[in-house]
């Protein structure tokens, strides 16, 4: 570990596939760094177009190198072994169409020396709509002892995150998924105690356009299955019941059914070992069932939901207002009593 006077190397990584129209000003973002970095490592994911040709010609400029994939692996293998082949302690995240500002390394490099762990970029948009001047982005943290379940709810952490190797490597590094591999990264790492901060200045601009939309039918396959992987190895209770919670938001009462069947006559009503009772109102005409769970050991629902024709849930609410990003401190409420029922 280096001394605190003393700065960390730093390898910027960056995945592209047919990247020719951005990689550029990728590249020319990390040339004018007031701090550069140690190493910037490109992964071509099999390109079809002169991505390659273009990142060649910044060599004299950078310390770069280039890796080809001469079929294409996916984004999750590129940045994989991207990370492999550096030799810096830290890894700064870069997507090929997104730019960095001339103080990033400097400013994510010194937040890290004062909080190790996870360093979320602070960020600003670069849209269609937004006439070429980036926008500001209304982006904010969780307290510490709720970060893992705010991101099994959701990942409130964008691309262009700061990390150690060492920490990367104790919790795996990247696994195959074709999409939100970065989610699944960032949940092992909060899982593995690392805390996640975020430097005020804002040096990180998010490109904005039709390619990085990632698919909804893309997401509905894997977000369960990040989440299942989660439960897979989680034996604490309370973020157990998170990642329950966070999968009936994404799949419905589907992911219920089989609880259900095992409820036999015991009516709308059933036990589940990681939720606790959950209630399906039965249906009523245009009135919509409502879905309730009440925790083990309480006595009021902490958790409703309309369920649409369906299945699908709507208006979720934990104790009134919403679990995702809108509430967090009434689902941190929630969370906390949650702990300090199981300690005791």
């Amino acid at each position: 570990m280096p001394s605190p006077t003393e700065r960390p190397s730093v390898a910027v990584i960056i995945p592209v596939r047919n990247g020719a129209e951005f990689i550029d000003a990728a590249l020319a973002s990390l040339a004018t760094q007031t701090t550069p970095p140690n190493e910037v490592i490109v992964v071509d994911d099999a390109s079809e177009d002169d991505t390659n040709a273009r990142i060649l010609r910044w060599q004299g400029l950078l310390p770069l190198r280039l890796i080809t994939f001469t079929e294409r692996s996916g984004t999750w293998r590129a940045r994989d072994t991207a990370i492999s082949e550096a030799t810096s302690e830290l890894i700064i995240q870069l997507d090929a169409d997104d730019i960095l500002l001339p103080q990033h390394v400097a400013v994510m490099t010194e937040a890290y020396r004062r909080t190790p762990g996870l360093i979320a970029p602070h960020r600003m948009l670069l849209s269609g709509d937004s006439g070429s001047v980036p926008e500001a982005i209304a982006e904010r943290l969780p307290d510490a002892g709720e970060q893992l379940a705010q991101m099994l709810i959701l990942s409130f952490l964008g691309v262009g995150t700061l990390f150690s190797k060492e920490l990367y490597e104790t919790v795996g590094g990247y696994r195959p998924c074709s999409c939100a591999e970065d989610w699944d990264l960032w949940i092992r790492m909060s899982a593995a105690g690392a805390v996640i901060s975020r430097p005020e200045q804002a040096t990180y601009i998010y490109r904005m356009h039709p390619a990085n939309i990632s698919s909804t039918v893309r997401r509905r396959e894997t977000d369960p299955e990040i989440i299942q992987r989660f439960l897979d190895t989680c034996e604490d209770p309370a973020y157990r019941q998170v990642a329950q919670l966070s999968l009936l938001v994404r799949g419905g009462t589907k992911r219920l059914m089989d609880f259900v069947r095992k409820a036999g006559p015991a009516g709308d009503s059933f036990w589940h070992p990681d939720l606790g009772t959950v209630h399906i109102s039965e249906e009523s005409g245009s009135t919509p069932q409502l879905l309730q769970i009440t925790s083990p050991g309480g006595q009021d629902p902490f958790f409703t939901a309309e369920l649409d024709s369906h299945g699908y849930l709507t208006h979720c609410r934990v104790n009134g207002a919403s679990p995702l990003l809108t509430s967090w401190p009434e689902f941190g409420e929630h969370f906390r009593r949650g702990r300090s029922a199981d300690a005791r």
